[in-house]
């Protein structure tokens, strides 16, 4: 049987599994104003991160958003 999960909520479980819970996890998405990112904030947010500082990366403006230790 097929599952109906997506590759990201697959790798991103994963991921949550294999770090410290008891520590911030913390990715590096597109801002808010960047019309690139709006699946991927949406995505982020659904999965347990909020939003975090602001942040550029090879000159390009970025958001840090974070997931809060359990």
């Amino acid at each position: 049987m097929e599952s109906t999960t997506g590759i990201a909520t697959r790798l991103v479980n994963e991921m949550l599994c294999n770090l410290n819970q008891e520590k911030e996890i913390v990715v590096v998405t597109f801002r808010k104003e960047d019309q690139k990112g709006g699946a991927a904030r949406e995505f982020y947010q659904q999965m347990g991160f909020v939003e975090g500082e602001l942040c550029t990366e090879m000159n390009y403006p970025l958001q840090r958003f974070k997931r809060i230790p359990m």
